[in-house]
């Protein structure tokens, strides 16, 4: 399938790309998405820029009274690869690249690539209960405002699922790591960039930090 114009993204845990269902309004992209689905995998390769001032690159005042327009100073682009032949198990291979023309001093962006890994498994016992295991990370380089960037992020949730009792209740855990910069003056930037996350299923009243380790 080849798509063109106006659509949202979305991929794996939507910890890094999602269409932010917590907003007002989802983000939307303007640009070309080529998507292959086969039985035992997916593929989606794709180039495209921000619209709306869901993806944080465009305001609400800005286009307040004419129509939304698409950032052409901002391009991302990549290819998301899920390996899907095994039971109950999801595999993820992505690269996502990042490139910011108008760069801001406050805010992680510029010119990055992300390389990353996801695994997720469903283990379910015979007496309807289940577990559930989601691993990610990824590692970001490029150049921001000068500076060289070497970051990343890994992330780990194992879940239980009791499907027979009422409500289907479910306990979790999460671990997170995320890169922070250390020494603004040292020619290198260590902030891990989260780009278009569903921050809110992650962080619930603290989603604007989104697993950005500023400090």
């Amino acid at each position: 399938t080849l798509r063109t114009g106006r659509q949202e993204l979305l991929f794996g845990r939507q910890r890094l790309v999602s269409p932010l269902d917590w907003a007002n309004i989802r983000r939307n992209f303007e640009g070309l998405r080529y998507m292959v689905k086969e039985k035992d995998y997916k593929l989606d390769v794709f180039a495209v820029n921000p619209v709306n001032s869901a993806t944080g690159f465009n305001t609400v005042a800005e286009y307040n009274n004419k129509f939304d327009e698409a950032n052409r100073n901002v391009l991302f682009s990549g290819a998301y690869y899920s390996y899907t032949a095994l039971e109950n198990t999801n595999i993820d291979l992505y690269y996502l690249w990042l490139y910011d023309d108008i760069q801001i001093p406050v805010r992680p962006d510029g010119n990055r690539h992300t390389v990353g890994t996801r695994y997720s498994k469903l283990i379910p016992q015979e007496d309807g209960r289940v577990w559930d295991l989601d691993a990610e990370g990824g590692f970001q380089f490029g150049r921001d405002n000068h500076q060289d960037v070497r970051a990343g992020f890994a992330t780990g949730v194992l879940g239980h699922t009791w499907k027979n009792a009422p409500w289907s209740p479910r306990l979790s855990g999460l671990i997170y790591y995320g890169s922070g910069d250390i020494n603004p003056k040292d020619g290198r930037n260590n902030t891990f960039y989260t780009m278009f996350p569903l921050g809110h299923a992650y962080w619930a009243i603290s989603d604007n930090l989104t697993g950005q380790n500023r400090s």
